[in-house]
């Protein structure tokens, strides 16, 4: 199974721009999962985005080890094959 893409919500409000931001990476996984944390909003996004209230490191807090945090600042660069090894790709 592909691993799903998270996006820890970090905004107090959910501005235009969040909207913006899911929808087209929403878009662009399909038809993979996104799942958006920290969100405590009702408001429609496309159908392959779930939410949740809790804060990812809450929510992954026994798995880390699945979980793959994406930095662009990180000096080993990920392939395609390295998502086998991973539950969860966390951006933010």
């Amino acid at each position: 199974m592909p691993p799903i893409f998270v996006i820890e919500h970090l905004e107090e409000e959910y501005y235009d721009w969040c909207r913006h931001e899911y929808t087209h990476a929403a878009m662009q996984l399909a038809p993979a999962k996104l799942m958006i944390t920290n969100f405590m909003h009702s408001h429609k996004l496309p159908e392959n985005v779930s939410t949740t209230g809790e804060k990812a490191y809450d929510l992954f807090l026994a798995h880390q080890d699945r979980v793959c945090l994406l930095d662009s600042e990180s000096p080993t660069l990920l392939t395609p094959e390295d998502a086998a090894n991973f539950d969860f790709l966390l951006l933010g």
